[in-house]
């Protein structure tokens, strides 16, 4: 099957394969989502903050790695940074 008709989950699966410390879990997956979504704010604009679980917070990472880290994971390539990300904005990975 074709990667891009994958489902998310699915594509999650093959992730983890390359992470080491990321389960491929159900709860693993749902967490991983949220680090996604921070990515995916923090990369919309050049703000010192985000509005995340009803409050501003601190940016984790700054546009541009947001945007290197999200070309990578779009790539099935594992990067480090989600770690990161997930451990500053407390949500937990290691499940």
């Amino acid at each position: 099957m074709e990667y891009n008709k994958l489902s998310g989950f699915d594509k999650f699966i093959l992730l983890t394969e390359q992470a080491r410390g990321l389960s491929a879990s159900l709860t693993t997956y749902l967490e991983f989502q949220k680090v996604e979504k921070i990515l995916e704010l923090c990369s919309r604009s050049d703000a010192s903050t985000i509005y995340w679980d009803g409050k501003d917070v601190e940016k984790p990472v700054k546009r541009g790695e947001a945007e290197r880290i999200i070309t990578k994971l779009e790539k099935n390539k594992f990067d480090s940074g989600v770690f990161r990300v997930a451990r500053l904005m407390n949500v937990e990975l290691r499940v």
